[in-house]
């Protein structure tokens, strides 16, 4: 997700995850979305250029994107505040292991196909990483998942149905 003020980086989770690139040497995680006027602050904040494993990308265009997604083996939406995160979707499209937050939607998209913290602390959110990185998944199958469960006429269907039911 995209950061409008250096705010969001906890509203994301993203300090969460700084504890996890520490906690992880050897693995590679990457933030994208993080607006260039605020990396001097986040910077002075959380002394990020001390940590090689981690690469933070601007706002990127969805095509930049998709081929992130396309290349990670897991997503993480540790938000302390979200609604129904496309994101997490396109991420799980493309056989991403999930691990987030027990916040609004996430849950529901995450369903059995990774891992929901259930509080908002480092260690849960680093012990769901282990898990799934141990976890031997197919790709293939979560992207069928999300295929049909977020499927246009699903969500038309959907969105009919909501409608019908406030009159």
């Amino acid at each position: 997700g995209g950061t409008a003020r250096p705010e969001d980086f906890y509203n994301k989770g993203y300090d969460m995850l700084l504890h996890a690139v520490k906690a992880f040497p050897g693995w590679q995680f990457m933030i994208v979305g993080i607006d260039k006027k605020w990396w001097d602050t986040l910077e002075q904040r959380h002394a990020l250029s001390a940590m090689p494993n981690l690469k933070i990308h601007p706002k990127l265009t969805h095509k930049e994107v998709l081929d992130l997604m396309n290349e990670s083996d897991i997503y993480v939406q540790a938000s302390i505040s979200e609604g129904m995160p496309n994101a997490l979707i396109e991420a799980m499209m493309y056989g991403c292991k999930a691990l987030g937050s027990n916040v609004a939607g996430i849950p529901y998209i995450i369903g059995d196909n990774g891992k929901i913290i259930g509080e908002r602390k480092s260690t849960a959110l680093i012990e769901g990483l282990r898990e799934l990185m141990t976890k031997d998944v197919d790709r293939e199958a979560i992207a069928q998942d999300i295929r049909a469960r977020f499927s246009v006429q699903n969500r038309q269907k959907g969105l009919r149905k909501a409608i019908k039911l406030l009159g």
